[in-house]
């Protein structure tokens, strides 16, 4: 017997552009809701996907209540799935769902559930950084291993561009202010990555915190050139 996709194979193979960037297209933007929303109640990654249009505010209106139902249906759902590793699947989840309860989007707010999610996210670098965040407070040399660990990951598997950016973004604003110049390097370098998902849409009608995110980004270049005037010839050459 042949190989034969499973529904969440087939919806990601469909939704390409989503992936790729910030559709333009009004009707293409129909379409890709309307194959998470026929799809979502059958496929973890067509339920993931939804609840991340409804946490951005991308093509539908800002709703974090559904945002969040959307992650929880996608767990419920990644695990009736058989017979593959789903390891990285789990941590992407996890991490979404962690991230709801951190905030307080679409859930009461409750920084032990959003520990424990975040945790299980252990080599997911987002995940990572927001647990830095978390436990800096009252375990500040635990929450700079997990900003170490975030930052050093060479490799990182992502569904699509919005979680690319913030993970661009963390890194870039966590190694600019590092002692040694190779993470100077490295933050720079993240930085003008995340300018360049930015410029895509900050001019398009998204939710008004992207725009406000890519007035914050040039901030953050403009202050990158002016303390290392060096790295940043070197690298825009």
């Amino acid at each position: 017997m042949g190989y034969e996709e499973d529904i969440s194979e087939k919806v990601y193979r469909a939704s390409e552009n989503d992936r790729d960037g910030y559709i333009q297209d009004p009707e293409e933007q129909e379409r890709i809701i309307a194959l998470y929303q026929r799809y979502s109640d059958q496929s973890w990654y067509a339920s993931y996907r939804l609840g991340i249009l409804n946490e951005d505010g991308a093509y539908l209106p800002k709703d974090p209540e559904k945002a969040y139902r959307c992650y929880r249906q996608a767990c419920a759902l990644l695990e009736e799935e058989k017979g593959r590793s789903l390891r990285r699947e789990q941590m992407l989840l996890n991490a979404a769902v962690g991230r709801c309860y951190l905030q307080g989007r679409g859930t009461e707010k409750d920084l032990e559930r959003a520990k424990r999610h975040l945790r299980k996210a252990e080599e997911d670098p987002l995940a990572l950084f927001l647990l830095s965040d978390l436990l800096q407070q009252d375990r500040p040399e635990e929450a700079e291993i997990c900003r170490r660990k975030a930052i050093e990951k060479n490799y990182v598997w992502y569904y699509g561009w919005r979680e690319e950016l913030c993970l661009f973004l963390h890194i870039g604003r966590s190694c600019l202010y590092e002692e040694t110049e190779e993470y100077r390097e490295k933050g720079i370098r993240a930085l003008l990555n995340a300018e360049g998902l930015l410029q895509d849409i900050a001019g398009k009608a998204l939710d008004e915190s992207y725009r406000e995110e890519y007035r914050d980004l040039q901030k953050d270049l403009l202050n990158a050139e002016d303390l290392y005037p060096e790295i940043w010839k070197r690298i825009k050459g």
